[in-house]
């Protein structure tokens, strides 16, 4: 697994900012490192540490059509009428509509919700608005979807019956006109943090409906908003940051009784942001994913621990069997991705797939390939799919040139869903192909390493700093560290298959810390290994059965002899074979390059062309191919460019000095760039 530095690679100037920075803020060392690798000030470090609502509160009422929204809705409340909240079959959708019933009842609203089953297809249908009528509804409150609901606000318009949409998918050019559309992403919005998931945005129109008094109703229900956001991927900053700390401490300090039931199948976990997103989100997603999300959706909203009980076997059931079919369609599609490893894209489809486990394939895939994975499957007569993105792609950019052939097409840059017709399937993947040779993905993610440390610094004062810092989840991972000097002195198997290690670290000096690494069987040697090792990991402490241990969880290591210049770095000969593929692009186009490493950096994400580099890797590999020939230095005024010249054969790397001084550390080898 290839490692690189989060930002510049680790030096005299950083280590100066994290000196700095932890004696200002009163923190430890390894502390100012993580601040410093993120490009925090000692101004907003204080901040974030210290999060205070009004220092992230945002005025709901940016967001266009907000008022519309609180306008129609108080009409209904006040009148005595009753309100169709309509959800998705997914934990955003699900939590979005239970916020809005929670919080519209406790004010003495009459609520019924609707959740879409998955053969129904995504959004608000006319079937909704129909079944809403049959329930006496006088408005319909759509949540996480309804964007481009036009069938389903049309059937509304026809009845009579008023929609207010709180949605958070891309708006684009054609959105259904519903009565108030409140959605951040909308062309006209002032809204700073368009970040939101749907259930976000539900809390927004709370916020602006019942105000944000200490007692305002939504307050008691910022765990769902926390599960729902975090389900959702959303980026962890900001507001998200806010409401997800929050909800997490309602989680664990108050958890409503159904969840409290849950949360015992699934082993009493400590609950984080993390945890929860492996722990109970999937098991509240598995009853959407297969049909009917309803008892997910009565399992939050139960009342006592007997009300429970039945929601929650429907759920455990659930879960089991999207395990089954997850794990068959997973096999299934690695065998036919070995046919098509060539192509850029991965588009595989198969009707016998369920529609409702192909994110969650497409994303596996994705990690292992490096590229963007696109699986359908067949259900109510269309072929519906999910894409999930890597290697810095843009899925939706990608596939929106294809969107007259898509009978629906939404989603954003790092995952989509599609429906389409059987016929169109080849000419779509044929489009998708085309589209994608232009472009050239950076291949797997590497290792994002903040900064060096060592065992001793693993203490006390740092684990308070690791809490307050978080939660973690996109947009703001775990710090993750590179101990470049650790014994192993014992690896042991861990779990049933043995695919998992404990292992027992030390470094020489008296310092002693436990590990785990999941999944990295054949990465370690077994037993008592002898020599020292560079290991990557991220600490955190560890809850079981009452007792709280503190641990580091390992994600790569190697004998510490492969080390290079205290330094994590992608390897030389990969490093610069992605470098060729992006030069050959841009080169193919215009044979004209900057010769600037910082212009050339931002020519390559103008053209589309993922380009994980740090500056100073970028400027050793320019040097690299100019040596070679390959690029040319010239003059075009006062500016310095390179001339792309196609080589004529192989490239021989150890022919370039600055190969041999920077990526090998030595003089000789005999490396070829591949392709060239």
């Amino acid at each position: 697994m290839p490692w690189t530095w989060r930002g510049a690679p680790w030096g005299p100037d950083l280590e100066a900012r994290a000196q700095a920075l932890a004696g200002e803020l009163h923190l430890p060392l390894l502390a100012g490192r993580v601040l410093a690798a993120r490009n925090f000030t000692a101004r907003g470090a204080a901040r974030w540490l210290d999060l205070r609502e009004e220092d992230f509160w945002i005025d709901p009422f940016r967001i266009p059509d907000m008022e519309k929204a609180c306008t129609l809705v108080e009409a209904v409340l006040r009148a005595g009428g009753t309100v169709a909240v309509v959800g998705d079959y997914d934990v955003d959708g699900i939590t979005g509509a239970a916020l809005l019933a929670e919080a519209l009842e406790a004010v003495g609203g009459r609520v019924r919700v609707i959740l879409p089953r998955r053969e129904e297809g995504y959004g608000l249908q006319p079937r909704h608005v129909d079944e809403a009528l049959r329930q006496g509804a006088d408005l319909v409150l759509a949540v996480d979807s309804g964007t481009h609901a036009h069938e389903g606000v049309a059937r509304a318009k026809a009845l009579g019956l008023p929609v207010v949409v709180l949605d958070h998918h891309q708006v684009g050019e054609n959105p259904a006109p519903a009565d108030a559309l409140v959605n951040p992403h909308r062309p006209d919005a002032a809204y700073p943090f368009p970040h939101l998931a749907g259930v976000g945005v539900a809390l927004k129109f709370l916020q602006a409906l019942l105000g944000r008094g200490k007692d305002a109703p939504w307050r008691s229900s910022l765990d769902l908003v926390a599960l729902g956001t975090v389900a959702d991927g959303m980026p962890l900053v900001g507001e998200n940051r806010l409401w997800v700390r929050e909800g997490m401490e309602l989680l664990r300090t108050a958890m409503r009784p159904g969840l409290k039931l849950l949360w015992e199948e699934a082993g009493r976990p400590y609950l984080t942001a993390h945890t929860a997103a492996f722990s109970l989100v999937p098991r509240l997603n598995a009853p959407g994913r297969l049909g009917d999300p309803r008892p997910s959706l009565e399992l939050l909203l139960s009342l006592d621990e007997e009300g429970a009980e039945g929601p929650l076997a429907a759920v455990i059931q659930a879960q089991r069997e999207r395990q089954k079919v997850e794990g068959a369609v997973l096999a299934h599609a690695r065998l036919l991705a070995r046919e098509k490893e060539e192509d850029p894209v991965l588009f595989l489809y198969d009707p016998h797939w369920h529609p409702g486990v192909l994110g969650l394939v497409a994303g596996k895939l994705a990690r292992d390939y490096g590229r963007p994975v696109l699986l359908a499957g067949k259900m109510g007569g269309w072929v519906r799919g999910s894409g999930r993105a890597a290697g810095g792609a843009d899925l939706l950019q990608l596939l929106s040139p294809l969107k007259p052939l898509f009978h629906r097409l939404g989603g954003h840059r790092e995952a989509v869903g599609f429906t389409l017709a059987e016929e169109k399937v080849e000419e779509v993947a044929r489009g998708i192909q085309a589209q994608a040779r232009s472009r050239v993905w950076a291949g797997p993610e590497p290792v994002r390493v903040d900064a060096p440390a060592d065992l001793r610094d693993v203490d006390e004062a740092f684990l308070a700093f690791l809490e307050s810092f978080g939660p973690y989840g996109p947009g703001h991972e775990e710090p993750l560290f590179l101990f470049p000097d650790v014994t192993l002195r014992a690896v042991r198997p861990m779990g049933k298959d043995g695919r998992h290690l404990r292992l027992s670290l030390g470094d020489g000096r008296g310092s002693h810390l436990p590990a785990v690494g999941f999944s990295l069987s054949g990465r370690f040697p077994l037993g008592d290994p002898p020599g020292r090792w560079a290991l990557v990991g991220r600490v955190e402490k560890h809850h079981f059965n009452g007792d709280v241990t503190v641990r580091l969880r390992v994600e790569d290591g190697h004998p510490q002899r492969e080390e290079r210049r205290y330094r994590a770095e992608v390897p030389g000969r990969a490093l610069l074979a992605q470098l060729y593929r992006i030069l050959k692009a841009l080169g193919d186009r215009t044979p004209l390059l900057p010769g600037d490493p910082s212009r050339m950096a931002v020519a390559c994400r103008k053209a589309g062309l993922p380009l994980d580099l740090s500056l100073e890797d970028l400027a050793q590999g320019l040097k690299v191919f100019s040596e070679l020939g390959v690029l040319a230095p010239l003059k075009k005024g006062t500016e310095e460019v390179f001339l792309w010249v196609p080589p004529q054969g192989k490239l021989e790397l150890w022919r370039s000095p600055t190969y041999r001084r920077h990526f090998l550390g030595q003089e000789g080898g005999g490396h070829e760039v591949p392709g060239a």
